[in-house]
């Protein structure tokens, strides 16, 4: 788990998310209320059809809802006028430092790794110039991702969907003194903490059989999280000064960008299986700051097993691929590898197993509970990063 876990921390993402339900509980209450009127006007027939209609009329695709892997979010359709929600966490721990496909220790990268800024002036002190080689090092990176989806049935082949995030990242570096050498001066530790950027995406429906669906998302990636964030640091000096944070840890990208997706799915009796194809592809050459994310996308495809009438089993495997950073933030500089936008992005492919468990919620209709856990079974580097290590989700889903 992230080490930084405050109860203020705990508030602000309730107070977050609460605004966010605030903001589209009309809507709720308007499809409630037209609901009602229409099951009023039809009578009793009309409900037992409702309720039929479903349950059937999404086939696999519906009948899956408790079958997903923890993370997946728009993998399932849900009928008109229904709403779905889907709440995810995420913990992300990087432990490095790597370069390529290894591993490597801090003071091989302040011994052979140049400083993309060497002879620039250091930050805060123009006299001072930067050295040859980077003297920092990653040691570990934790972040915290919490995320709310909410679906909304325009028909039977057309959903919309939203979904605002909380990140908080907390970073630590091995500073190493002095302009070279291998003294070990100290570490670093700095926080970012906030809104990130949002998605609104739309799910349509290509196909669907008794037991088979595939829609395709047509989904924007809204600018809401910060790219300013500062925190104090240990130069290789001894003199720790507030600077711009680097771009992994910022809680959001600046740009808009096109969040494309794919989903099959498929169901056969205890069995279940899907596939998924994400991308994040900026729109813009650069943010307000100079600079935007590469290019990332991504493959996974998952199988199930029901282990009980309400309880299934998945595994899962994602590969992933994404550019390094493009453009230069001014203000980001120095012998850090975090500030060199060349040393972001790469390749990786990860293993994940989880549990999903599905009932009736008193009141309000379907729901699911689910967790998955993952570990890297490949990973290659651009530049200098701290090593993925492992990741965990848990994701609570309701449909009313």
């Amino acid at each position: 788990m992230p080490q930084k876990y405050t109860f203020g921390a705990f508030w602000r993402r309730c107070a977050f998310f609460t605004v966010c339900m605030s903001a589209i509980a009309p809507a709720f209450d308007r499809v409630a209320l037209a609901q009602d009127r229409a099951r009023s006007l039809a009578g009793p027939a009309a409900d037992a059809g409702d309720t039929a209609s479903q349950e059937g009329a999404h086939g696999g695709g519906f009948h899956c809802m408790g079958c997903m892997p923890a993370p997946i979010m728009g993998a399932v359709m849900i009928p008109k006028g229904a709403v779905m929600t889907n709440f995810i966490a995420m913990w992300m721990h990087n432990d490095g430092p790597g370069m390529g496909t290894g591993g490597v220790t801090p003071e091989q990268v302040v011994t052979t790794v140049p400083n993309r800024f060497a002879g620039m002036p250091m930050p805060g002190y123009p006299a001072m110039k930067q050295p040859a080689l980077l003297r920092t090092a990653p040691l570990d990176m934790d972040m915290n991702a919490q995320m709310l989806g909410v679906m909304y049935g325009v028909s039977n082949t057309v959903n919309l969907m939203i979904m605002p995030t909380y990140v908080e990242k907390d970073m630590t570096m091995l500073v190493f003194k002095g302009a070279t050498g291998t003294t070990r001066l100290g570490t670093s530790k700095v926080s970012a903490e906030g809104p990130g950027d949002t998605t609104a995406s739309a799910l349509v429906r290509l196909y669907q059989a008794p037991n088979q669906e595939v829609h395709i998302m047509l989904g924007a990636g809204l600018p809401t999280g910060s790219i300013t964030q500062s925190g104090y640091m240990l130069s290789p000096s001894g003199i720790t000064m507030k600077m711009r944070l680097n771009y992994g840890m910022q809680p959001g990208d600046g740009t808009i960008d096109a969040a494309p997706a794919a989903f099959y799915t498929g169901k056969d009796g205890k069995y279940n299986w899907g596939a998924m194809y994400r991308g994040r592809l900026p729109l813009q050459q650069a943010n307000g700051e100079g600079w935007r994310i590469g290019n990332m996308n991504q493959l996974t495809g998952w199988a199930g097993y029901a282990l009980a009438p309400w309880l299934t089993g998945t595994v899962r495997l994602a590969g992933t691929a994404q550019d390094a950073v493009h453009g230069l933030d001014t203000q980001i500089t120095g012998p850090a590898p975090g500030a060199n936008p060349d040393f972001y992005g790469g390749e990786s492919i990860n293993a994940f197993a989880g549990l999903s468990a599905k009932g009736e919620i008193p009141g309000i209709g379907k729901g699911r509970v689910a967790v998955e856990f993952g570990v890297p079974l490949y990973q290659r580097v651009n530049g200098v990063q701290a090593q993925q290590d492992w990741a965990l989700s848990l994701s609570a889903m309701a449909h009313f």
